[in-house]
This record gives structure tokens, sequence and C-alpha cells, in this order.
């Protein structure tokens, strides 16, 4: 017996465009770098309250 809901899996195509893929890379860096700022902001405020 054969479900009655069974799709075949249509293949997935990655998007071909450029934009697509440098969009993604340009917000994984703003992510990374927005990480990074957070983590120098706690040190920094770690060492004003260590050293004041």
């Amino acid at each position: 017996m054969s479900d009655p809901f069974f799709r075949p899996s249509e293949p997935r195509d990655p998007p071909s465009d450029q934009g697509f893929m440098r969009a993604l890379i340009r917000r994984h860096l703003c992510r990374l770098a927005s990480g990074g700022l957070a983590i120098v902001l706690v040190a920094a405020i770690w060492i004003v309250w260590r050293w004041g």
C-alpha cells in the first residue's frame, strides 16, 4: 500500500546568485565583528572596575 501523502523530494539547487553569497559572508563577518566588539567592551569594563 502506498502512502497517499507521499511526495518525492524535489531537487533543490542552491541559488547561483553571487549577491546571495556576498550577503551571507557579509552577515557572518558583521556577526563576528559585533561579537568581538562586545568582548572588548566587557573586558574594558572589567579592567576599569578592577583597577579603578
